[in-house]
């Protein structure tokens, strides 16, 4: 059940109590953030007192917008990574390191854009080919989106661009992230988590600077979805939208260009302030790390700072958002 608007405010007013003394320049940086949480999360938990919408499909980075929509670049970043599962008229908005191989792979099958595993090349060089039309998106039977903890999507980035940069010869030729990857953090050099984190901090606009690293809320074109799905709880995720739109989810993982962590065991062996090349040693070795130790307290409250918007998405639309967050939150107290 989605949370009441008085339990979003209390938890919001916490986070920001929390980070007030971190850095100086934090309060004008949770400027930025409020401005991210007014548009995707406030107001849409308010009772409506404007004159009600005709659709149920509700436009999110249109509020207060009145310029002609084809120039609106906040709406239109969204609407790119909206993509339409024609049988079942549904719409899911797909997310960088929130299975979205697995869904553009799926969706891109479901329409007969591609036949198979030997085309998984073609969803690198098609990014954004399944995006929705406005009418489309107005027009959709369901809506749909899976969300990812905030903090373990940024391990995750961390663990795929970062660290295994230096096979990036490996990887296809229309798989770009890893040499864009490179530019922005320098992931020759092999840092560590923590030396990644403090980049961040030190440069919060680099997020925008990469699809992969952005807030989680760029990408939401709706103001509400019909079903906000937990990346966390990834099978009965995707058994949901199959009972739901009739679309199969199909795992790309071991033909797609990406590194994961599937089928690794869980090890203490790992430290934030490992350098990248000790962590891809480790993962050679059939190994992944706990994502909450990767974080130090400090660790865990900048990235709460960077990504706060989403942490509020997450805890009040997804299901089991608070039990989740629960750790984390503890974490940055």
């Amino acid at each position: 059940m989605v949370k009441m608007q008085s339990e979003i405010l209390n938890d919001f007013r916490t986070l920001l109590e929390v980070h007030k003394n971190l850095k100086d320049e934090l309060e004008n940086r949770s400027l930025e953030t409020v401005t991210y949480f007014a548009r995707d999360i406030f107001w849409k938990q308010m009772k409506n007192r404007e004159e009600p919408s005709e659709s149920k499909n509700t436009f999110s980075k249109t509020k207060g917008e009145y310029i002609n929509i084809e120039k609106n670049e906040l709406h239109n970043f969204a609407k790119k990574y909206s993509a339409k599962h024609i049988h079942s008229n549904s719409i899911c908005t797909w997310i960088p390191k929130i299975a979205c191989s697995n869904i553009r792979y799926s969706i891109a099958i479901a329409n007969g854009l591609i036949s198979g595993y030997s085309d998984i090349e073609w969803i690198h060089s098609n990014n954004n080919s399944l995006g929705a039309s406005n009418n489309e998106l107005l027009n959709a039977n369901y809506t749909f989106s899976i969300l990812r903890n905030p903090f373990k999507r940024l391990l995750s980035y961390y663990l795929d661009k970062i660290v295994h940069y230096n096979n990036h010869k490996e990887q296809s030729v229309n798989d770009t992230s890893y040499n864009h990857a490179n530019i922005l953090f320098k992931s020759d050099r092999d840092p560590s988590f923590q030396e990644f984190v403090d980049t961040l901090w030190k440069k919060p606009n680099l997020l925008n600077n990469d699809i992969h690293t952005k807030k989680q809320c760029d990408f939401m074109v709706y103001k509400k979805y019909d079903d906000y799905f937990a990346f966390e709880e990834y099978k009965e995720t995707i058994a949901k939208i199959k009972a739901k739109t009739g679309l199969v989810i199909h795992d790309v993982r071991d033909v797609n260009t990406i590194k994961t962590t599937k089928g690794l065991e869980e090890s203490d062996d790992f430290e934030y302030s490992q350098d990248a090349r000790i962590i891809r040693q480790l993962i050679k070795d059939g190994k992944k790390p706990n994502p909450y130790k990767m974080y130090t307290a400090d660790m865990a409250k900048k990235t709460a700072a960077l990504y706060l918007p989403d942490i509020l998405l997450y805890y009040s639309a997804v299901k089991k958002g608070s039990k989740e967050l629960k750790g984390w939150v503890e974490k940055i107290q």
